[in-house]
């Protein structure tokens, strides 16, 4: 299994940021492997809320379900990820009003499947590389926005 802890520094207030972070369709701005976000659950975003992302990983195209597990207005957003392809996972987002806007934490867990199990070692770093690259730009995106 690979675990991931990252934290970034944004600087605008927690309620924009969970707002920018918690609407899906975001996704694909800010992570550039993601080519589609569809929610498949009508409504405001809730615990149960499922949408899809198809990413682009190692040249292969990959199809999530997500599904949305935690869920606390402007402090927590965490969802679930099952895939046709090489793994599944877990994300967590935490956001913490700090002296300079907001704090965001993000912990994950990613399991791999069959034989994609061996390659675990280098993917860790694959995936903590791509998850520091995806939040500075998801900082850029979310400071360059007009208040």
């Amino acid at each position: 299994m690979i675990t991931l802890q990252v934290t970034i520094q944004i600087d605008r207030p927690v309620k924009e940021v969970y707002d920018y972070v918690v609407n899906v369709e975001n996704t694909q701005k800010w992570q550039p492997a993601v080519i589609q976000v569809k929610r498949l659950t009508e409504g405001p975003i809730r615990v149960g809320t499922k949408f899809s992302e198809v990413a682009k990983i190692l040249g292969r195209q990959v199809n999530t379900t997500c599904e949305v597990t935690h869920l606390v207005p402007n402090k927590v957003f965490a969802f679930k990820g099952t895939s046709d392809g090489p793994l599944e996972y877990q994300t967590a987002y935490t956001f913490e009003q700090s002296s300079n806007g907001t704090r965001v934490n993000i912990v994950g867990s990613f399991r791999t499947k069959g034989l994609w199990r061996l390659l675990e070692p280098i993917l860790k770093g694959e995936v903590e590389r791509d998850s520091r690259r995806e939040l500075s730009r998801m900082k850029a995106f979310i400071e360059a926005r007009t208040p």
